[in-house]
């Protein structure tokens, strides 16, 4: 990846390299390869590419309804249904939980430290001991957040359809869906949309 840009200045002198995030992140430390094909070849500059996510009005629709965005379904595939779930939990259920802990805590740091005091050796096995412990709440959270996504169905069901839609394969859409989905859903007009939003950004007239 890092040879490409050298390369084509060198075969084939170019006004701009068009550039994704990733690329342009690595574009500097090409610049040693620009001078060891020919000392007189300077880099071109790199140009961020045009990058954007087609979103169907109906997609649209449930983002607005569910107060999200497209970039909330990029990070690991089920996180975000997982926070809404968690978001969702009866208030009285988390305020449990975090007494539960907040005590296991002081419970054994107490109980570690008089351990400590009378046999050093045992400060492990009573960290062992707590760990276990605060490992159990994370156990009944997961189970009440699972029954949470069972009882809300209708809204996971959604999220499937958005991240489907602007996150196919949790991949960047452009590099899953080609350019005939989109032609066949919306016809050759896409084209000209497509066309007018790109010279938006650009800041063409």
């Amino acid at each position: 990846m890092l040879l490409r840009p050298a390369l084509e200045a060198a075969l084939f002198p170019t006004v701009a390299y068009l550039a994704g995030p990733g690329e342009i992140g690595y574009f500097p430390e090409a610049r040693p390869l620009y001078a060891a094909l020919d000392p007189k070849l300077e880099p071109q500059p790199a140009v961020a590419r045009w990058s954007g996510v087609v979103i169907d009005p109906k997609i649209e629709k449930i983002l607005e309804k569910r107060r999200l965005a497209p970039e909330d379904f990029g990070g690991p595939e089920g996180a975000l249904e997982g926070r809404l779930a968690r978001e969702a939990l009866p208030p009285e259920a988390v305020a449990a939980l975090t007494d539960l802990r907040a005590t296991i805590e002081r419970g054994y740091g107490r109980l570690g430290a008089a351990a400590a005091a009378a046999d050093p050796t045992l400060e492990r096995t009573v960290q062992g001991a707590r760990n276990a412990a605060l490992g159990g709440t994370h156990e009944i959270e997961k189970k009440l957040v699972a029954s949470v996504k069972r009882e809300n169905e209708t809204l996971m069901r959604q999220l499937a359809r958005v991240r489907a839609s602007v996150r196919p394969r949790n991949q960047p859409q452009e590099r899953v869906l080609t350019l005939a989905s989109f032609l066949a859903r919306y016809g050759p007009e896409f084209v000209d949309t497509l066309a007018r939003e790109v010279a938006r950004w650009a800041g063409l007239p």
